[in-house]
């Protein structure tokens, strides 16, 4: 099972991900500049990217906040 059927399972609104669009894109990755979705990081847009899921609404909106030990890795 792929970690975003996981996230699904789970009842999770969407999966979020830093990387290069070629990669994602066939996974159904989208840049999540066009959900109104935010990096928290200096990145381009196409590179920070969201799968909504079953539990998707359009109140998820802005920036992402990571918990603060992401900072560090």
């Amino acid at each position: 099972m792929s970690p975003p059927q996981l996230a699904d399972n789970r009842g999770e609104a969407l999966v979020v991900v830093l990387g290069y669009p070629k990669l994602y894109h066939p996974f159904g990755f989208q840049a999540a500049i066009n959900y109104q979705i935010e990096c928290p990081f200096n990145v381009p847009e196409d590179f920070f990217m969201v799968k909504p899921l079953l539990g998707y609404e359009d109140k998820y909106q802005g920036k992402v906040i990571y918990p603060p030990g992401v900072h560090n890795v």
